[in-house]
């Protein structure tokens, strides 16, 4: 289990109230690897789905956006929102990130995170790993 210091600095100025922990994919990734799709693998699952079921056109435009030096994700998940339609779309969603805990799951960091109780987290993330690391959450 590896640990993450949290510089003192920071933890002084959570406990004044003026930060609020924002909680990206980054946390969810350090959990286990592999576990969760990064948000390029996921958006180039979907072009695949795009090309099997809707149209090749739009699962190009859609792994175009993924591609590097400056991939643009919201750009291609909203072409896969709306091509593959609000239903498919959430549908693939929660099966890539409604999962069970894995029993090797590594929760340092997202207990790191609540440790720091500042009474509200912000997240993006789709998947359940903050509740995971803190089920009163």
């Amino acid at each position: 289990m590896s640990t993450f210091p949290i510089p003192q600095s920071l933890q002084t100025e959570f406990a004044a109230g003026r930060l609020v922990p924002f909680i990206g994919s980054g946390v969810s990734l350090s959990v286990k690897h592999g576990l969760f799709p990064t948000w390029g693998e996921l958006l180039r699952q979907l072009a695949q789905v795009l090309e099997v079921e809707v149209d090749p056109w739009y699962a190009k435009q859609v792994a175009t956006h993924c591609e590097p030096p400056d991939p643009d994700f919201l750009e291609a998940a909203k072409i896969a929102l709306i091509r593959l339609g609000k239903a498919r779309f959430n549908k693939m969603m929660s099966e890539k990130f409604k999962i069970s805990q894995p029993s090797d799951a590594d929760l340092s960091l997202p207990q790191a995170i609540w440790k720091l109780n500042t009474g509200i987290v912000i997240t993006t993330n789709y998947d359940q790993v903050l509740t995971w690391a803190n089920p009163q959450a």
